[in-house]
């Protein structure tokens, strides 16, 4: 084994273990601060919350024209463009999320809403521009493989949420108080990732060339269109909940979903460590691009079917201690949503392999397959069976974009052996995934 390729798995399992431990300290610390503030604003209220985050991050991907994951895969082949590509993408996302921002507003004028909902949507519209300005530069550390670093600033972010979201319940105050927290912090977080990145991997200071204009619209359009396709999939259910069935059922489902998303950061951690490691290697080394794909199918496949039987059994006695009688109805939501979990998982590793071997246009076409089946199927389920609804469509279509996946990879990427991956973890299994740790002298 070349050294080369044992720094590269040493990197690897360096990152997932930072990444993972980040996310499971935010999971963490969400889970907990979710379970106060739906106990404190009640049913209605958090659904109001939910609303306002779910409503501005559907636009989120066109704000971010795609720039973010397209800074990840060229600074991470020519680290010495780094402080051109961020400081170029931050002057985009600047025009582009505000002009974004304008239009969530114009559009929410015609979505059935109460008048707090809309405020904290505007509100959130401030926080959400100045995400995307952090975002450029939180990129330039995944890009250089600093996910210690970006891991650090996940965390702060979230802790800094945390400790001001409590205090204003402390003190008594309410929603609207409370929505004022994400731009607060979002500026705090943007100051300290400047600050950090001009110590640490940026060698000049950042600057804009607009002659990079055009390859980064171009580049980066593929990247913007599936990540809007895979928001609006995330989050156009409780936007269509809002709309047919009222802020009480989105705060149901709000706590459904919030436990889903509880139990992926390992998940996450994984695919987004890969990322770096399969665009050089789709360069340099077909033969270990496959390996880490079909290894980490499998870890991905196990490991999410083990949490999402053990969820299922255990979903009465979880939302009822943690969030009270108000939210039994989350349960029967929960025990269907917690399976999308291992599709979700082994879908994300497909469309992260597609993209860092530049085909970023045929993971677009899954993304807008799924956006498609979700509305339509959402337009009848929802309006019948309310949020248990939503979440059997949201199965429902990850199954279906799982499969698409698989067989654009077998037909796109021959040398990636993808039934292989799909089987669970054996004892046998163990000394195969052992070759992804550096050997030692």
């Amino acid at each position: 084994m070349t050294d080369n390729r044992i720094g590269t798995k040493t990197r690897f399992i360096k990152n997932t273990i930072a990444l993972t431990g980040s996310q499971v300290g935010i999971k963490a610390l969400s889970l907990v601060l979710g379970i106060f503030v739906a106990r404190y604003l009640g049913a209605t209220d958090y659904g109001k919350y939910s609303f306002g985050y779910a409503y501005i991050d559907l636009f989120g991907p066109v704000a971010g024209l795609g720039l973010n994951l397209l800074i990840v895969r060229e600074a991470s082949r020519k680290r010495e463009n780094a402080p051109v590509l961020v400081g170029t993408s931050m002057a985009l996302k600047l025009i582009s999320s505000i002009s974004v921002v304008g239009l969530a507003f114009v559009i929410l004028q015609f979505i059935p809403s109460s008048h707090e909902a809309r405020i904290v949507v505007y509100i959130f519209g401030l926080g959400f521009i100045l995400e995307h300005l952090y975002g450029s530069i939180s990129m330039a550390f995944a890009a250089f493989e600093r996910f210690d670093i970006y891991a650090m600033f996940q965390v702060i972010e979230r802790i800094v949420s945390f400790a001001l979201i409590l205090s204003l319940l402390f003190w008594g105050f309410r929603l609207m108080a409370i929505s004022w927290v994400r731009p607060l912090t979002a500026l705090i977080i943007l100051v300290l990732n400047l600050w950090l990145a001009s110590r640490k991997i940026l060698k000049s200071r950042l600057h804009f060339d607009k002659n990079l204009f055009p390859f980064l619209l171009k580049e980066g359009w593929p990247f913007m269109a599936d990540a809007l396709f895979m928001i609006v999939y995330l989050k156009v259910d409780v936007v269509m909940l809002q709309a047919f069935k009222g802020s009480t059922i989105v705060g149901w489902y709000a706590v459904a979903s919030g436990l889903l998303l509880a139990f992926i950061p390992l998940q996450m951690a994984v695919i987004q460590s890969i990322f770096p490691i399969f665009s050089r290697t789709y360069v340099e080394d077909h033969g270990s691009f496959s390996l880490y794909f079909e290894r980490i199918s499998r870890f991905l496949l196990s490991t999410g079917t083990a949490v999402a039987v053990i969820v299922t059994l255990a979903a009465s006695p979880l939302v009822s201690l943690l969030y009270g009688k108000e939210y039994i109805p989350s349960i029967s939501m929960l025990r269907i949503l917690i399976w999308t979990l291992p599709l979700m998982s082994l879908s994300s590793l497909a469309r992260t392999a597609l993209m860092s071997c530049n085909l970023q246009r045929t993971a677009l076409c899954v993304g807008g397959s799924n956006v498609i089946v979700n509305i339509v199927l959402n337009l009848f389920f929802i309006p019948l069976f309310g949020g248990p609804g939503a979440a059997i469509v949201t199965v429902l279509t990850e199954l279906a974009g799982l499969m698409i996946f698989l067989i654009l990879i077998k037909k796109k990427l021959p040398y990636i052996k993808v039934i292989n991956g799909l089987r669970f973890l054996k004892v046998d299994d163990l000394r195969a995934i052992k070759e992804l740790l550096p050997k030692r002298g």
